[in-house]
């Protein structure tokens, strides 16, 4: 989606349109520059976001990690610190395929080849991937201890 939007704005902005210019896209005066750094700011909120929500979970369950091993939840809790660690270990991998998809937008650029927008795209799906994987390692490791306090729940209530 990105790249047609990008060749769309590229075709605008060409001096050899078969037709006039509309004034309203003349004052808006986007380039590809602000399209590519709107993009990568997006990016990176997002890789942000899963970093925070992952780490700050394995964070606030290892500062109650004595009383949920009193509680007996120590092997939920222990899962669930596995699918955050997890998670973060995918949010950090997006950061480095997000570099590396950026880097070759620019070589692409420099050496005038599209078999680098080829390569940059696919990093940008890995990406997709990546950060999706981080997100539900996060859903995951919630689900796993609610579970465990549920399961916990049910056996002292039985009598």
């Amino acid at each position: 989606m990105h790249e047609v939007f990008e060749s769309v704005l590229r075709y605008l902005h060409s001096p050899n349109l078969p037709f006039k210019r509309s004034p309203k896209l003349a004052r808006l005066n986007i380039t590809m520059a602000d399209c590519r750094t709107i993009s990568q700011e997006y990016a990176k909120e997002g890789i942000k976001a899963a970093l925070l929500v992952n780490g700050a979970a394995a964070a606030s369950l290892l500062t109650q990690a004595a009383k949920l091993i009193e509680q007996g939840l120590a092997d939920q809790a222990g899962r669930a610190m596995i699918a955050w660690a997890a998670g973060v270990f995918f949010a950090s991998a997006t950061w480095l395929v997000a570099f590396m998809s950026t880097r070759y937008v620019d070589k692409s650029e420099r050496e005038n080849s599209h078999s680098h927008l080829i390569v940059s795209n696919k990093l940008m799906y890995a990406g997709f991937v990546t950060v999706t994987l981080s997100l539900l390692c996060f859903i995951i490791g919630c689900g796993l201890l609610a579970a465990g306090f549920l399961h916990v729940g049910a056996v002292k209530a039985i009598p």
